[in-house]
């Protein structure tokens, strides 16, 4: 018997390995798959959809059960009929086929509130506002340049207070306390910190977060010093260095390589304050750790 095994991360269904073929899922903010990329990122199939889930048109002859809200876990169990989770969607009637436990608190029958374009109902039981799908999907919004409650490790996980890599975990007993040494200087001890405090994975092969995760790069120093820079919820990147306010050279970085290794003045110091021209204090992150996603506030 064939066996088919999926990889889902937080909750969404990221991809699938059936007969020895992986497939990744690409969703779109609804959580609907689009597309399959093969494992070498080759586009094999796509889908487009009416609004409560029935194909329009595709591509591919892939198979796959997780079509409409897919990535959310919806499963479709026939060419008219999505599981999800506590009842059946029929797509072609844009209702569910027994009545919500919850009536009537909620609609009998009505999927989504009847607005399928920007509610789901991961449950079964309530919509909420795919919106939602999306927002937890993007970035956090823009720091706030008057903000000095947390560093760079923590803003990236929209945290709002401060401590390095590594210490969550060490004060709720999960290992020894972390050695800024090697935080500074050693890429692979200071993304295994993170990890280790429950704050990052590794980037998933087709190039997205899932859902609850930001995009962060990760850099260290020669001087030595260690930095994450995030993307932000319009696309371009931004970063925050230690408790100091955020400056405008921080915000809208559309290349967070050449930013890292080329700081400036106000990078690191805000209008007025005097710049001290010991090299320490203007770091270069000049090696670069990787890309990885932050999960955005762990239960710390």
């Amino acid at each position: 018997m064939a066996v088919t095994d999926y990889c889902v991360i937080d909750g969404e269904v990221v991809s699938e390995v059936r007969n020895g073929v992986e497939r990744d899922y690409v969703p779109d903010p609804q959580g609907n798959t689009v597309a399959l990329l093969d494992s070498t990122q080759t586009k094999t199939d796509t889908y487009i959809y009416w609004p409560f889930g029935e194909i329009r048109s595709s591509t591919g002859s892939s198979v796959t059960p997780f079509k409409f809200g897919g990535t959310l876990g919806y499963y479709r169990d026939s060419t008219t009929r999505t599981y999800v989770r506590a009842r059946e969607l029929q797509q072609v009637n844009g209702r569910w086929m027994t009545v919500d436990p919850f009536w009537p608190a909620e609609p009998a029958y009505g999927y989504a509130s009847n607005q399928p374009t920007t509610s789901v109902d991961t449950s079964g039981y309530q919509s909420s506002l795919g919106i939602r799908v999306m927002l937890k999907q993007a970035a956090p919004p823009i720091y706030d340049r008057n903000d000095r409650d947390h560093n760079c490790y923590t803003a990236a996980c929209d945290v709002d207070f401060s401590f390095r890599p590594g210490w969550q975990s060490y004060v709720s007993g999960q290992g020894p306390a972390p050695n800024p040494d090697m935080l500074t200087s050693n890429c692979s001890y200071l993304v295994a910190m993170a990890k280790r405090d429950g704050a990052l994975i590794n980037l998933p092969s087709n190039g997205r977060c899932p859902v609850g995760y930001y995009k962060v790069k990760v850099y260290i120093s020669q001087y030595p010093d260690y930095h994450f820079i995030r993307q932000d919820a319009n696309g371009s990147w931004s970063d925050k260095h230690g408790e100091r306010p955020v400056q405008p050279e921080c915000v809208g970085i559309i290349d967070p390589d050449y930013h890292a290794a080329h700081p400036t003045r106000h990078n690191f110091y805000p209008t007025g304050w005097p710049a001290p021209h010991d090299p320490f204090w203007t770091p270069i992150y000049t090696t670069k750790c990787g890309t990885y996603c932050a999960k955005r506030r762990p239960k710390w």
